[in-house]
């Protein structure tokens, strides 16, 4: 038994009254649940509309109001693309990180600290690892997704955000005490670009979720996650092309934010594409919404796609297994190479849309396999990736 440890988990995009939000959020999100469970303290600090503490679920939320919020957005509305750039920038990370900087400076006065947790994309901790006396709290790093991995698959200039941010990152990982992360392949990729040794590799944890009642629609393909490149969204739209063709009534459902690529809108993209096909009737594409429409998503699927090039090990693959959705999956992910082996989902190889349409097509027809997959996905997470399970070894890391 370890000793019951306080811990703040320092991460910006928290899912704060089921917000939308993104991986990092969702880890931070059900590891903190874990550890609250096991008896330990822990505190998150997020990005909110105003300054506030909070309790949710045994778990104590500081949200920062990020400085000089009014004058930016005041000044946002003059629609100077440099300048939007320039103060999104201030606003976060560099704000979000001083300021959790002060609140945990503040908050050592009254109580012991243990652990400080967060990732390293864009430099979120870049405040916690420079501005670190030898009395701080052990700083751990958990990798997500760091600057230089998305603009490999992304083929975005290497703009000057892009290269600060870089820098940023590389700072935050070679200062940290501790780095751990959920997949090999994201290891090695951090260790070959920072020379820093990642300590332990500890999978993303996962709520087990006991559903009863199951509305599937038999012919709607979802596909979760932001509109980019990297995401694979761009060879999934070309494969329900062929999808469409062959089955008359499957739909395509896109949820998740716009990003940009050299300054042109994914968004935008991926709408011309849908126009000049004729899939405006049965591909729908939505903004991101909050946890608990997502969970309803992902109920109604018969199958959730994640094509990517390259991922981490994605939420979105993770959330549709728990909500009982059969899963295709790019086929270079470490997540589905292990599902794979346990015959728990199907594979495909990235940018390669003929063979992503036959497995749709033919999961689409087949829904014995989804159940058999979607049953053995589940049973493999929940007994891999549950909470208490991840939430032991994370402790044991930090101790």
């Amino acid at each position: 038994m370890h000793k019951p440890l306080s811990i703040i988990f320092i991460c910006a995009e928290f899912p704060l009254n089921g917000r939308p939000t993104g991986g990092f959020g969702t880890y931070i999100d059900n590891i903190s649940l874990g550890l609250t469970q096991l008896g330990h303290s822990v505190s998150i600090v997020c990005k909110g509309d105003k300054d506030q503490k909070t309790v949710d679920i045994g778990r104590t939320i500081y949200v920062i109001k990020p400085w000089f919020i009014s004058a930016i957005q005041m000044l946002r509305q003059l629609k100077f693309n440099a300048l939007n750039r320039i103060l999104s920038y201030l606003t976060f990370p560099l704000f979000f990180s001083l300021q959790s900087r002060f609140l945990v400076q503040k908050l050592r006065k009254t109580q012991k600290i243990d652990v400080i947790e967060g990732g390293e994309f864009a430099g979120e901790m870049i405040a916690h690892s420079i501005f670190k006396p030898s009395t701080y709290p052990k700083v751990v790093i958990k990798l997500h997704t760091s600057t230089f991995i998305i603009r490999q698959f992304n083929s975005e200039a290497k703009t000057i955000f892009y290269r600060i941010s870089k820098l940023l990152e590389r700072i935050v990982i070679q200062n940290a005490d501790l780095v751990h992360a959920p997949t090999k392949s994201i290891a090695k990729l951090t260790e070959k670009e920072v020379g820093r040794t990642v300590s332990k590799i500890i999978p993303y944890p996962v709520i087990n979720k006991n559903i009863l009642k199951i509305k599937r629609t038999d012919n709607l393909i979802l596909y979760v996650g932001k509109l980019q490149r990297k995401k694979g969204i761009y060879s999934l739209l070309e494969a329900f092309t062929v999808v469409s063709s062959r089955l008359l009534h499957a739909k395509l459902l896109i949820v998740g934010p716009d990003t940009t690529e050299n300054g042109i809108s994914g968004r935008m993209q991926l709408q011309k594409i849908v126009e000049r096909n004729h899939l405006s009737s049965s591909v729908n594409i939505k903004d991101p919404v909050s946890q608990e429409k997502l969970a309803k998503y992902y109920l109604r699927a018969a199958v959730t796609i994640v094509p990517s090039l390259w991922e981490n090990m994605p939420f979105v693959a993770l959330e549709a297994i728990q909500f009982g959705s059969p899963l295709i999956i790019s086929e270079t992910i470490d997540l589905g190479k292990v599902l794979k082996s346990h015959a728990a989902a199907v594979t495909v190889p990235p940018q390669n849309p003929e063979k992503m349409a036959q497995a749709i097509i033919k999961l689409l027809q087949n829904r014995q396999k989804r159940k058999l997959l979607a049953s053995k996905a589940k049973q493999f997470v929940v007994s891999n990736y549950n909470l208490i399970k991840v939430g032991q070894a994370t402790v044991q890391f930090y101790s």
